[in-house]
């Protein structure tokens, strides 16, 4: 009879040990699940944020777009000028780009965005 019941004693100690376990081991996965969503939120916003400056960028290179186009319809071109031209913005780019500099440079030399830049040389190596 003692022996059953340090038997039965020891299965409810260990019963009880385990159950706290499982409570931990539980606890800690909540705790998991909420960092992860909580690294889901922030990747959301710095999606969303790069999105819309990406927006933002495409706007300003179509706008500069039609007004270039705007200007040339406006105001034709001589066949032959005296003086040469500025280089475009894409072989400056492209100039800055073989010299070195990185695309952040290039867009903060230029005044552009770097998804105008990544573009413009992008076309480069397409022609």
């Amino acid at each position: 009879m003692l022996i059953a019941v340090i038997i039965l004693f020891s299965m409810q100690a260990l019963s009880f040990y385990l159950i706290v376990l499982l409570l931990l081991k539980n606890s800690r996965i909540k705790e998991l699940e909420q960092r992860q969503e909580q690294i889901v939120e922030e990747m959301e916003y710095s999606l969303t944020a790069y999105l819309i400056e990406i927006k933002e960028e495409n706007d300003r290179l179509l706008d500069r777009l039609e007004t270039g186009k705007q200007e040339a319809q406006q105001s034709p071109v001589p066949a032959e000028s005296a003086e040469p031209e500025k280089p475009a913005a894409r072989t400056e780019a492209e100039a800055l780009y073989l010299r070195g500099f990185t695309i952040e440079e290039i867009a903060r030399q230029l005044g552009t965005g770097k998804t105008e830049v990544e573009l413009l040389l992008k076309f480069r190596d397409k022609q």
